[in-house]
């Protein structure tokens, strides 16, 4: 398991780069593979991300109300997702892997995926933001100070916020340094952890959930959710108030 202060900056990235495509899932996958991790050990890998996990996909699985809701968002997220292979839950619990053209499935990416969908059914881990996972792997006071502000202020500049702390710009930049972050990844991961919540509990335009933010508009917002969650926000939010009769598979 990473050092709690390399996790907290790799739970960041995975806030703001998330979704990758599936060249680089697959090579990933392979590599992981060649190690040969037996069950227990995946399960172990797996369950330990999943505690660090505060992608707003991830948050959005968590607060799932019941069986059939989590299976309706699941199913619409890989519905909805351009992912090399689909995997959809069927009513008895049941998956189906449905491989794009010319994507050839693997059994380890397959027991991944099923080892995932275990922890989250099995365990329900409620949803967690950014302040609470800081809390967990012991994040330092200047980081915390910084989201802080930054959750008042999400559009404010390193200059902007080093000013409202009392120290240095430079200063600042080191101290994130010192902890595997930058004040980019930072305010990037909190706006989109942030712009998560609205979407999934707010009844407001995406451009409203974009300003709240703190992005310059909703094409702004756009581009960084795909890129952090593969879906369009709108997509997204109707996935969190789709009421779970309506399952985009058995639909």
């Amino acid at each position: 398991m990473s050092e709690p202060k390399k996790a907290f900056g790799q739970a960041m990235r995975a806030v703001v780069c998330g979704f990758v495509s599936h060249a680089a899932y697959a090579h990933a996958a392979s590599v992981a593979a060649t190690q040969r991790w037996a069950s227990p050990r995946l399960e172990q890998r797996l369950a330990e991300q999943l505690a660090h996990d505060i992608n707003p996909v991830s948050n959005l699985l968590r607060e799932a109300r019941d069986a059939a809701d989590f299976r309706a968002r699941w199913n619409g997220f890989n519905a909805g997702a351009r992912l090399g292979i689909s995997t959809h839950v069927e009513p008895d619990g049941r998956l189906r892997r449905l491989p794009a053209l010319s994507v050839r499935d693997v059994g380890f990416r397959a027991e991944v995926i099923a080892g995932c969908l275990d922890l989250l059914t099995s365990r329900r881990p409620p949803a967690m933001g950014i302040h609470a996972l800081a809390q967990t792997l012991g994040a330092p006071a200047s980081v915390v100070d910084l989201m802080d502000h930054l959750q008042a202020a999400p559009a404010d500049s390193l200059s902007d916020c080093a000013q409202a702390l009392g120290c240095a710009a430079r200063s600042l930049q080191r101290a994130l340094a010192r902890e595997y972050l930058s004040f980019g990844l930072v305010r990037q991961a909190l706006r989109l952890v942030t712009a998560g919540e609205r979407l999934r509990h707010c009844d407001e335009t995406v451009t409203e959930t974009a300003l709240a933010a703190g992005f310059f508009d909703a094409a702004h917002l756009n581009h960084a959710w795909m890129q952090a969650c593969g879906l369009t926000p709108s997509a997204y939010s109707a996935l969190a108030r789709t009421p779970a009769a309506v399952d985009p598979i058995s639909a």
